[in-house]
């Protein structure tokens, strides 16, 4: 899912049912996704993801999560919705 949404200025749709099971790199997933808000606890529990490098850097509300800690307790690193 490597910079799936890249550059994808008003890309704002609910993600949760994606299968994330064998996604192994989610870098740059969301760079400069700037209008991207929403929760991705959903993906905790089944992540396999190695590599999350600057997988929200410059996405606008999200900038503060560049890159989310796998180590998070559960349900896991994604459980957020991006603050303004």
């Amino acid at each position: 899912m490597y910079a799936m949404f890249a550059f994808a200025s008003d890309f704002n749709q609910d993600l949760s049912h994606f299968d994330t099971s064998r996604v192994t790199d989610m870098s740059s997933m969301f760079y400069f996704a700037s209008a991207f808000n929403q929760d991705l606890c959903a993906w905790g529990p089944r992540l396999q993801t190695t590599n999350v490098r600057r997988m929200f850097q410059d996405a606008g509300s999200c900038a503060s999560q560049n890159n989310p800690d796998l180590a998070a307790a559960t349900p896991g690193p994604f459980c957020h919705v991006c603050t303004t």
